[in-house]
């Protein structure tokens, strides 16, 4: 199932480069469509510095030329059972920048996230997309992917680029300021040629900030 043509109205424009789209901004409901099977799970009160995990999960990719997000429901548990995000035949532009397969997850009503966590590696092939053995965009090669915040799928910004720095599976943090007041996280893999590896995320919590100190 793909949450983004359910559950997503988003704002396109066709750019002239063949096999790419720009998306201004991702539009998603929570709680409804194509989330974990049953809903959101319940939100737990989560005091500053707690670890926090999310409720709910989706496939936000932008576009399906672009690549996929894959067992999605499997990045609310750390049982080292991973969901993918996967190269395409081509590529979307979110917030700015180039991106395949998008994953993205919703936190508990009132959490304001003051860092992002992720379990993850990279793996030769996700989604049904598998990398290209041989040369120096193959397999082995990619290891990247933007992440985004915000305080809803529409209002999201761009965090930053993060490389993985190992092939096995490491926990990566990253700190939210409190001015994106963000309680959705999106993760995509970076579009690097769709011959390199892929990303297999195990789970994503973030760390409670104080929301009456803005986060």
């Amino acid at each position: 199932m793909r949450a983004v043509s359910i559950l997503a109205l988003i704002s396109v424009a066709i750019a002239a480069v063949s096999c790419t789209t720009t998306v201004n901004k991702v539009n998603q409901q929570s709680g409804t469509g194509d989330g974990v099977p049953g809903g959101p799970r319940e939100s737990q009160p989560c005091n500053p510095g707690d670890e926090t995990f999310a409720i709910d999960a989706f496939d936000v990719t932008p576009a399906e030329e672009a690549g996929a997000a894959c067992d999605v429901e499997k990045v609310l548990d750390g049982d080292d059972a991973p969901m993918g995000i996967a190269a395409g035949a081509g590529k979307a532009t979110l917030v700015g920048r180039d991106v395949n397969g998008c994953v993205g997850v919703e936190f508990g009503e009132g959490i304001v996230l003051s860092s992002l966590i992720m379990k993850m590696r990279p793996v030769s092939g996700m989604c049904g997309h598998a990398c290209t053995q041989g040369g120096d965009t193959g397999c082995g090669t990619g290891w990247k992917v933007q992440i985004y915040v915000g305080p809803a799928f529409d209002k999201l910004q761009w965090l930053q680029q993060l490389s993985l720095t190992t092939k096995d599976s490491f926990e990566y943090r990253v700190a939210v300021h409190a001015t994106y007041k963000a309680r959705y996280a999106v993760i995509c893999r970076e579009a690097t040629p769709a011959t390199g590896d892929d990303i297999a995320i195990d789970v994503v919590s973030g760390l409670c900030g104080d929301p009456k100190k803005g986060g």
